[in-house]
């Protein structure tokens, strides 16, 4: 029996040829797109922050290589959108406000350092 893909609020999403894949699929989209992208190094995915309204776990977190300007992308597919308790911890993370974690996901050079100079930015695989 197959199981209909549920978007972040836990709601059925559409079935059909541009609706069907859940977030998990839309992030490795974008890791592999971003990975393959010569102007960006891919730093991680999946990327634990500790901020003061809870953890976060970035989707992908990417360095534009002519700016030096690192962003933290939050991948959303269908019809998905960042939750009002994401959008808060994110701008946490924008000002400085937020921490690397610890765990493996994390790239030994960021643990335990604040997110200064991180910038947000929303991610779709159809854009």
């Amino acid at each position: 029996m197959d199981c209909q893909p549920r978007d972040s609020k836990g709601k059925f999403m559409k079935k059909g040829a541009d609706d069907s894949m859940p977030g998990k699929d839309f992030e490795k989209i974008i890791a592999d797109k971003l990975e393959k992208n010569p102007k960006v190094d891919l730093i991680g995915t999946q990327i634990h922050v500790k901020t003061a309204k809870g953890d976060r776990y970035m989707d992908t977190l990417f360095r534009n290589k002519r700016t030096g300007k690192v962003y933290h992308g939050e991948v959303k597919g269908n019809s998905a959108r960042r939750s009002p308790l994401q959008r808060d911890k994110d701008a946490l993370i924008d000002s400085g406000q937020g921490t690397f974690g610890t765990g493996k996901s994390v790239p030994e050079d960021l643990q335990g350092t604040s997110t200064d100079g991180i910038t947000t930015i929303v991610l779709n695989p159809k854009g």
